[in-house]
């Protein structure tokens, strides 16, 4: 009996702290519930894909998924907080985005939903003002070089035309861009530079030392340092504003050297920005003095 009134004794402690924790909403499960994670949120999908700054710092373009499911491009103004839709398609998702000047962006359109192996279309080239006017195609997406436009024909650059990345070649109504041209079973022999406008469309190549493969401009969109590939043997070019002639950075095999140093910016005080381990296991951000070599 006297075991049994103990226990009883104890049970009802604990029954009594279980109404209480239950009449007071039972606060430490209730914390520990709300600082668990919700696993869900790991395998949502994103709503925002990228956004990129205007050149003068006033609007913030973004790849926003729609209502549809696409991806579209929205542009924030960031003095009025407004967001607005620049451009949207039932079809295609926009893919990359680049601000041509503080008020027009280039873009390019991808198949997010479809196996990349069965991917049929190029990613052209479009672009459009930041309010969505003044929209306009500028690369084929497949190898039909005629659309309409309204009763007259034009003509676009081919598919193989492809947006050179980066935010440092805002010049004007221009983006630069590149085109393979050559191409030997195993690497590309020869790529033009090419600098598309975005409004009237038509391109002219931007002069480079042969065998570039990468390509560098300064703040003002031109061109300042490039890559070459010929063979084993890689250089790192840079050219002098004072002369236009072109001064040899470094040189390495391609294979086996030289993977650690790489041009990342090219500042508007002329120095490059470049990653590299100098001697050591780490890779940091440099500055290079392309007129010492510093």
């Amino acid at each position: 009996m006297a075991g049994g009134g103990a226990s009883a004794r104890g049970l009802t402690r604990r029954s009594l702290l279980g109404a209480a924790l239950l009449a007071a909403g039972q606060p430490g499960q209730s914390r520990a519930d709300a600082q668990r994670p919700d696993a869900a949120r790991f395998f949502r999908a994103p709503q925002m894909l990228d956004a990129a700054l205007a050149p003068d710092g006033k609007r913030l373009a973004m790849v926003m998924i729609g209502p549809h499911g696409r991806a579209l491009l929205s542009v924030l103004d960031l003095e009025t907080m407004k967001p607005a839709v620049a451009y949207a398609a039932k079809d295609a998702d926009v893919g990359s985005v680049v601000w041509v000047n503080a008020l027009r962006l280039a873009f390019t359109l991808v198949q997010r939903a479809v196996p990349e192996g069965r991917i049929e279309l190029a990613p052209g080239l479009f672009a459009v003002d930041h309010d969505g006017t003044n929209f306009r195609q500028l690369v084929d997406q497949a190898s039909a070089p005629w659309v309409a436009d309204g009763d007259k024909p034009r003509s676009m650059e081919p598919w193989n035309t492809f947006l050179l990345n980066g935010t440092s070649q805002r010049r004007g109504d221009d983006v630069l861009a590149v085109r393979p041209e050559a191409y030997d079973g195993k690497d590309f022999g020869y790529v033009r530079l090419l600098r598309l406008n975005t409004r009237r469309g038509g391109t002219h190549e931007v002069e480079a030392p042969l065998h570039s493969v990468a390509w560098w401009p300064d703040a003002a969109g031109e061109l300042r340092a490039v890559l070459t590939r010929q063979g084993e043997k890689s250089t790192l070019r840079w050219r002098n504003p004072a002369d236009g002639q072109w001064k040899l950075l470094s040189e390495f095999n391609t294979y086996t050297e030289g993977h650690e140093l790489q041009v990342r910016h090219v500042g508007a005080d002329g120095l490059l920005y470049v990653s590299a381990q100098r001697d050591g296991d780490k890779l940091a951000l440099w500055q290079l003095n392309p007129q010492t070599g510093a």
